[in-house]
């Protein structure tokens, strides 16, 4: 997450919203279970492009 605090902002407001999130899983979108939101669901992560193999449950 990034905070932003200034007296210099060029655009938005002082401290954290939803955009300030990064996402740090690639493929959040197919390992997410459907049925519960923000819940891992199983198979393998990618990280900055770089395939991480899980082995332990969902």
């Amino acid at each position: 997450m990034l905070h932003v605090f200034d007296d210099c902002l060029t655009s938005g407001e002082p401290g954290c919203g939803s955009g300030d999130f990064h996402e740090r899983v690639d493929n959040w979108d197919q390992i997410e279970d459907p049925d519960e939101p923000e819940t891992y669901q199983g198979g393998p992560i990618v990280v900055r492009g770089q395939t991480i193999a899980v082995t332990a449950e969902p």
